[in-house]
């Protein structure tokens, strides 16, 4: 198990759920009290540029190298990934239209092993259309794939966006219970690679800064060559924001990968510092399944009944002297294989043994969660713009039952107008207390990429 960790937190919070993407900008993927005078469709920055001015076409698009390194006590695994997108964006009037897509070429020294396939040929998982193209190979990966494509319309009071979007759903800055459609999560490498979901979402604005806002994101069954859409698996959510002065409300409710979810988010602005707090229940499906284990062989069944998870996050964030971005938080994760031990098998099964009927079932109980070993993590998050070309920022997240902790450095640099460049350092610590622990398969990884934007 100790190449699978790494993947499935990437994995997991990508489909959960700052341009690096390791500590966000007060502005990057949140939404901060007071409300704002501009419609609040949360769609990406790259997607909001792009609209343009009604009756405009414009193409827009980025070119992307990006080298990776794992270092194991075992060996040293180097990859180069290029990436080019290419996006064209119209409006008339009221309606919109959006479309970009990838072409990815990834080289390494380990494309022939186990570690290459779990981290980067992975697809993304049950969506209505996959939309998503690989080159068979063992010397290289070359993917082509459609990163977004909506039709919208726009008007004072109303939007409706349908088709393969991202929309950011609460204001917590680690990991956020009640980012439901796209999460990101501390672990994703880049926020350009924020997968889209395919479905319909309306927003409805009761007043400047209140609205009603409904998703409907149907999902496919892939397991065991089924190729089929049921009811049961359509995502249905539903969220009302209200703000009164400097306080933003949110509550959710709907049915979330075949379970029932209800929450609220609460965000204060006072003293010039930020406070948040952010809760989830959710009321998890029963599974049950005879299957051999993914990782052993052995034959066993997975039993797990119907539970009662509850997910929260606490903090808040201060800017010193405008310019030292801080933010703390404290969270509970009830999707934890400490009091929930039948989420560890169901976890492994769907990572490990894709395209099966169980790997489905698998998918659908632990898909939109971190399913963590520990329930309490803390994060102590710093940014700062060292220079007006150069920002500096920091991560610490550590896991308090298992005495372990993740740092994550990075530094984001400025080339231009239309270029930049990013290095970021990976590196788990344990402590060595002996204790069960979310870090300590986990390897060190180094990350240094450019963008040229055009």
């Amino acid at each position: 198990m100790k190449k699978i960790t790494p993947f499935i937190f990437v994995l997991l919070l990508s489909s959960f759920s700052a341009s690096s993407g390791i500590f966000p900008q007060d502005d990057a993927v949140t939404e901060e009290s007071g409300g704002s005078e501009l419609p609040e469709n949360s769609m990406p920055d790259e997607e909001m540029d792009s609209a343009g001015e009604p009756g405009e076409f414009i193409l827009y698009g980025f070119f992307r190298n990006m080298a990776h390194g794992i270092i194991s006590d075992e060996k040293k695994m180097v990859s180069s990934h290029y990436r080019a997108r290419l996006g064209m964006a119209l409006s008339h009037e009221k309606l919109k239209a959006d479309f970009s897509a990838d072409t990815d070429f990834i080289i390494a020294n380990y494309t022939d092993s186990p570690e290459f396939d779990l981290y980067w040929r992975s697809m993304v998982r049950n969506r209505a259309l996959s939309l998503e193209k690989d080159s068979p190979s063992r010397e290289y990966l070359a993917r082509e794939s459609v990163h977004r494509a909506t039709i919208a319309y726009e008007s004072q009071k109303l939007i409706v966006k349908m088709g393969r979007f991202a929309d950011s759903w609460g204001q917590s800055r680690l990991v956020n219970p009640l980012d439901l459609i796209t999460p990101s999560g501390p672990f994703l490498y880049d926020m350009e690679d924020q997968p889209g979901v395919d479905g319909i979402l309306a927003q409805y604005f009761t007043g400047q800064f209140n609205y009603l806002e409904f998703a409907v994101i149907p999902l496919r069954r892939q397991g065991g060559g089924a190729d089929k859409m049921n009811a049961e698996d359509v995502n249905f959510l539903f969220r009302h924001k209200i703000t009164l002065d400097s306080t933003d409300f949110f509550y959710t409710a709907g049915t979330h990968y075949s379970s029932y979810v209800a929450g609220g988010d609460l965000n204060v602005t006072a003293l010039g510092a930020s406070f948040r707090l952010a809760y989830l229940y959710r009321r998890n499906k029963s599974v049950s399944m005879r299957i051999e284990d993914p990782v052993t062989g052995i034959p066993m069944e997975i039993k797990a009944p119907h539970r009662d998870v509850h997910t929260g996050v606490a903090g808040f964030g201060y800017a010193f002297w405008g310019k030292l971005r801080t933010n703390m938080e404290v969270l509970y994760n009830g999707s934890n294989i400490r009091e929930i031990p039948e989420l560890e098998p169901l976890r492994n099964l769907e990572i490990l043994t894709p395209g099966t009927s169980a790997d489905d079932a698998a998918f659908y109980a632990t898909a939109g969660r971190w399913v963590t070993h520990n329930p309490w993590f803390f994060n102590i998050g710093l940014g700062m713009d060292a220079t007006p070309v150069l920002t500096l920022d920091f991560i610490l997240l550590y896991d308090i039952e298992g005495n372990a902790t993740y740092l994550n450095p990075s530094i984001t640099g400025s080339l231009g107008d239309n270029a930049n460049a990013v290095f970021s350092y990976r590196h788990p610590v344990d402590f060595k207390s002996g204790k069960e622990n979310d870090f300590s398969s986990m390897e060190t990884e180094i990350l240094a990429m450019i963008r040229w934007y055009f």
